[in-house]
């Protein structure tokens, strides 16, 4: 700390987007409540930082603005945390969207696999059709459910 006694926060913190405009207000006279600013630190370059402050003018008996008094507390860990669980819960989406669908597409393929096992084991030739019958349309169903999913995903 002692290496940034008397350094501008312009120099400790250039990299900071908005600081330099939201003290800029406040300086004017201006309180800001609850604004955010993100960047790098000088002490710490390639580490992209989050910020939520308060800032609010000092002024002298005669009501000039001799300071500013400001709250900031660091966000990152939050930031990070909450895109994690954005993630998070779209892979879960994926994950129960692909459940359904191979359960759309496993209930024609059950279907086909029975009507394939009867039409082997059945005697009569016009049970065997329409087994085979039976079992094209399960198949042409399978199919359409891929298609569509196909289409989702160009979409």
């Amino acid at each position: 700390m002692e290496s940034a006694t008397g350094t501008s926060v312009f120099d400790l913190a250039a990299d900071v987007a908005g600081l330099r405009n939201q003290l800029e207000v406040v300086a004017r006279g201006e309180s800001l409540i609850g604004v955010s600013a993100e960047g790098e630190l000088a002490n710490s370059p390639g580490v992209h930082r989050h910020w939520h402050s308060n800032y609010v003018p000092v002024r002298s008996a005669d009501g000039e603005v001799t300071g500013i008094a400001a709250a900031s507390i660091e966000t990152t860990q939050q930031k990070l945390a909450e895109a994690a669980l954005m993630q998070n819960e779209k892979l879960a989406a994926v994950g129960r969207l692909a459940a359904s669908i191979a359960h759309e597409i496993n209930n024609p393929l059950e279907s086909v696999t029975n009507l394939l096992y009867l039409a082997k084991t059945a005697q009569e030739k016009t049970d065997i059709e329409e087994y085979l019958d039976t079992a094209e349309i399960e198949l042409r169903r399978a199919s359409a459910i891929t298609n569509q999913t196909l289409r989702f995903y160009k979409q």
